[in-house]
């Protein structure tokens, strides 16, 4: 079959009457290696596959455990002489079929048991060159086998041709895999398939079209390998922990990319090309050098993530309000002092984020952004939030954390949809009132600020869940503390409480309570808080073991003044000496 199938390919243009005339020589022979014999004149290399691959058929095991077949040809009942086998027998057996007279079965078929192994092995055995064949004159091309002339020697046999053929294809393989840069892509046989002739040439071309995904990480590359942007179809590329230092222009020629990722290199600049992808979806180029974005980046019309953390960028180019489709834009961990106006134009921006970076105000546009979710601009340099921010809808995440900001808008009311709000290690020195009006927050931190007493109303607050308001200067707590029907865990350590606020016995949902570092002497009945599941009460004053606790999973009471005294559900196993407990309470005390 594979005889036929190259002949048939190699002297498509040879004219009906040669092509007959062919066919008629190999059927008057009789031998099909003969005809490979004939073939082998015009095209040597495919005689020599075919010969290696009836060696290999003949020292098959499953041929070794099945030594017969029976099989059926068809026969003439007026002379009784066998006609010849079905052409499908042939091409299956790759060999002459030997078969006896028809016993004069009338027009049917008779039975013949074939023995392909013994057929195979007698054929090769008793085949030899025809001596007055002439070698060729013209060389191989460069598409042939390059081993052709050498084994092609008359006086070898066909087992030492196969011998050397297999070692010279296995040195080829390990030099072609050693020199290709993607060798440590995995293809399986549908993806790519390669003829045991083909060239390092063909192997290459074929893998440049089937590989969709290449993943080079931590290999030590200084640059990117020119044969990576050969691979046309390429879609994915990662490239992270490497030593790049620029991407080079060309890489534009990869029309098909979607997915780039180049981080933590030494890139500082990008190539004026980048604007020529028309289909990348995703750029990730963080923990890099780069001190500044072109401005063709606008350009990149099919662009949605684009994250550029922990570089140096000091400024960003007005173009990047032309990314209409951008939905994540990372900015973190730069040295950007001001953001351009043009970035309220990004419409369908959903996460923003600008943590560690050096901004002193945002731009009035940012309240364009309606599709925005999240927004985080912690450890800047924010001493105000512009008005405009009340205007994102579809915000459900704000970090203003680490900033000087000493008020918020009132227009934070309208943040309807908002969640979480974040406004620790700031300069507060009242909770904000619109705060009060944001009924679907969970999260509110509000912890190393300056807050003293406080009046605030969280009645209206029902969803709130978790309440952060630790190392401030709380003396006193207003009693709608108790109205916060949904509230679990509430902190209020390391400030000047001299008792428990009223409202947290009603708080029944309540998990966990922090009231470390305060002055605290006595403490309420504390069964009504049926929820609660850890009580943090080290370094007050309390002098006798607080009542209605025993359902409580875990209580610390290390640096009070309890003399004495068994704590009933096993606390008593919780004493440890004054050591280890100052060290395991600076130790919490760090980590909240």
């Amino acid at each position: 079959a594979l005889i036929e199938e190259k002949s048939a390919k190699g002297d498509g243009s040879k004219s009906e009457n040669n092509r007959s005339k062919d066919e008629e020589n190999g059927a008057n022979s009789g031998d099909v290696m003969k005809k490979c014999q004939l073939l082998a004149d015009k095209r040597q290399k495919y005689f020599f596959l075919a010969a290696a691959k009836i060696q290999a058929l003949a020292e098959d095991p499953i041929f070794a455990s099945t030594p017969s077949i029976t099989e059926a040809a068809p026969t003439d009942i007026n002379s009784g002489a066998s006609k010849k086998c079905p052409p499908n027998l042939i091409r299956r057996a790759s060999l002459p079929i030997m078969g006896g007279r028809s016993q004069g079965i009338p027009g049917g078929f008779m039975p013949m048991k074939i023995d392909f192994k013994s057929a195979l092995l007698n054929d090769l055995k008793s085949f030899k060159w025809d001596e007055n064949r002439k070698p060729r004159k013209t060389p191989f091309k460069k598409s042939q086998s390059t081993v052709g002339p050498r084994l092609f020697d008359r006086s070898r046999s066909v087992k030492e041709l196969v011998t050397e053929f297999d070692a010279l294809h296995e040195e080829k393989e390990r030099e072609r895999r050693a020199s290709m840069i993607y060798k440590d892509r995995t293809m399986d046989s549908s993806e790519v398939k390669v003829s045991v002739s083909a060239t390092q040439e063909d192997v290459e071309a074929i893998i440049s079209n089937a590989i969709t995904t290449l993943a080079l990480i931590s290999k030590g590359l200084k640059s990117i390998p020119k044969k990576v942007l050969g691979l046309k179809m390429l879609e994915q590329l990662h490239m992270e922990d490497n030593d790049i230092v620029f991407i080079p222009e060309d890489i534009s020629k990869l029309h098909n990319l979607k997915d780039l990722a180049l981080n933590n290199n030494n890139i500082i600049t990008l190539p004026h090309t980048v604007g020529k992808f028309r289909e990348l979806q995703s750029l990730s180029l963080a923990k890099n050098r780069i001190v500044e974005i072109p401005g063709e980046i606008g350009d990149m019309k099919t662009l949605e993530n684009l994250l550029l953390q922990t570089n140096i960028l000091a400024t960003l180019p007005k173009e990047i309000g032309r990314l209409t489709s951008l939905k994540i834009l990372n900015l973190s961990e730069n040295s950007l002092v001001v953001l351009p106006d043009e970035v309220g134009c990004l419409e369908s921006l959903e996460r923003l984020s600008l943590q560690k970076n050096k901004l002193h105000t945002l731009p009035k546009t940012i309240g364009k952004l309606r599709h925005l979710t999240y927004l985080s601009v912690e450890r800047n340099k924010l001493s105000e939030i512009p008005v405009e921010v009340g205007m994102l809808e579809s915000l459900e995440i704000l970090n203003l954390a680490k900033n000087e900001l000493s008020t918020l808008p009132e227009e934070i009311k309208k943040l309807s949809g908002l969640e979480e709000l974040y406004l620790h290690s700031n300069l507060l020195k009242i909770i904000p009132p619109g705060i009060a009006k944001l009924n679907g927050l969970n999260v509110l931190s509000l912890y190393e600020n300056s807050l003293g007493d406080i009046i605030f109303d969280f009645s209206s607050m029902c969803s709130l869940e978790s309440l952060q308001l630790q190392n401030n200067r709380i003396t006193s707590v207003s009693s709608s503390l108790g109205e916060l029907e949904a509230l679990k865990h509430l902190n209020l350590s390391w400030n000047r409480l001299g008792e428990l606020p009223i409202g947290v016995p009603k708080l029944e949902n309540l998990q966990k309570l922090q009231l470390v570092g305060n002055g605290l002497i006595d403490l309420p009945d504390m069964s009504s808080l049926k929820a609660l599941e850890k009580l943090r009460l080290e370094y007050n004053r309390i002098r006798e073991y607080p009542t209605g606790i025993n359902h409580i999973k875990e209580v610390e009471l290390t640096g009070n003044h309890i003399l004495e005294k068994v704590a009933p559900n096993g606390a008593e196993e919780n004493k440890q000496t004054e050591n280890q407990e100052q060290l395991r309470d600076s130790e919490k005390q760090e980590n909240d």
